[in-house]
């Protein structure tokens, strides 16, 4: 069950063959890397991907009388935008036209030197302002995050440091989503 699914059905209908798709979907899903999950997965049933192909068309079938996904993944980059700062690599990424709602590591390749800054704190921010930028950050921000932290920090010390500033900040945003809400709902209950 995810927010989603564009990135999954992406992959089920490229041409790669159905091993890549399948170690491609649970390398988005998991923290393991496609090449450990490729030599993990001896065999499976091929069908299994056409019922999750169906699956999600059936999603997106939903999904279509409203652009929900996009406009709940931009939201809460404004959101974040607000409460942690504007000065990150998200959001020159947006002003410079890279559209929302890719996958994390199609981002990765334009902006993976981008990321590093002296200060773990602009850092962390640099991090979590591109994950919640990505479909598959919005669904699952610490889970990508553990995936990709150590590839671009290469710092077992700087990863724990980094990661401990990302759960601040998503603690941060989540109790101003709280208040917004009970905020809204106090307007509604006088009104």
């Amino acid at each position: 069950s995810l927010k989603d699914y564009t990135g999954l059905i992406g992959v089920l209908e490229s041409l790669e063959p159905i091993e890549v798709q399948l170690a491609t979907i649970l390398s988005d899903t998991t923290t393991m890397d496609e090449a450990t999950l490729m030599h993990l997965v001896k065999k499976f049933n091929p069908r299994m991907l056409e019922l999750l192909k169906s699956y999600i068309y059936s999603k997106e079938q939903d999904a279509q009388k409203s652009s929900e996904p996009n406009r709940v993944l931009l939201n809460n980059f404004r959101t974040f935008s607000e409460v942690i700062g504007r000065n990150n690599v998200g959001v020159a990424m947006l002003a410079n036209g890279m559209l929302p709602g890719q996958r994390f590591e199609t981002y990765l390749a334009y902006i993976e030197d981008s990321i590093l800054a002296e200060k773990d704190e602009v850092t962390a921010e640099n991090f979590l302002s591109v994950i919640y930028l990505s479909h598959d950050g919005f669904n699952a921000p610490l889970l990508v995050y553990r995936k990709y932290s150590y590839r671009i920090l290469q710092d077992l010390n700087r990863v724990s440091r980094v990661e401990v500033l990302i759960l601040s900040m998503i603690a941060k945003l989540t109790e101003y989503k709280k208040a917004q809400d009970e905020k809204a709902r106090l307007s509604q209950a006088s009104a």
